[in-house]
């Protein structure tokens, strides 16, 4: 989205246009369609349904592939295991929000400070991923040549009139 954004302004795009086709994409096809998978993947009946039609449609084997699986089994085992996964992870962490939701920030500064393995450990998780940086780099540029686009609009707009008044006296 973001580098799709960029690219629209390099290109010129009206912001209209832009904003018009990403409200569509994102916020009309791509999110109903997001929830009736997901919500399809996380309800027990539907996700049997689609995990069995999976198999059926790929009922082949392939070679060096966890040995006796068919692709459509072997993708349903790695389903199946990764929801679990996040269900383990999201029970885990609904267990320990209860303790940190009770912790204000305050506390959680207090504690970071009461010794440097915490403080450092405090400052590791508030230091943005390189993955992070790049983008917020990328935006900066791209907010810069959006001002720039402007500035040289608003020149050349000031300039024509100029001309004008000048042909006019």
């Amino acid at each position: 989205f973001d580098l799709c954004g960029m690219a629209c302004g390099m290109f010129l795009m009206p912001l209209g246009t832009f904003l018009g086709g990403c409200i569509i994409g994102k916020g009309l096809l791509k999110t109903a369609w997001q929830n009736v998978l997901f919500i399809s993947l996380f309800r027990k009946q539907t996700r049997e349904t689609l995990l069995r039609g999976l198999q059926t449609v790929f009922p082949f084997r392939v070679p060096g592939l966890a040995g006796e699986l068919t692709l459509g089994e072997f993708a349903t085992d790695k389903m199946l295991g990764q929801i679990q996964k996040f269900q383990d992870r999201v029970a885990s962490l609904e267990n320990g929000a209860a303790k940190e939701a009770q912790r204000s920030f305050y506390d959680s500064i207090v504690q970071a400070l009461s010794s440097r393995r915490d403080l450092l450990a405090y400052m590791r998780g508030c230091i943005p991923s390189a993955w992070s940086c790049f983008l917020i780099l990328m935006i900066g540029v791209f907010l810069t040549s959006m001002v720039e686009q402007i500035a040289q609009h608003y020149y050349v707009d000031k300039c024509t009139a100029q001309d004008k008044e000048a042909k006019q006296q």
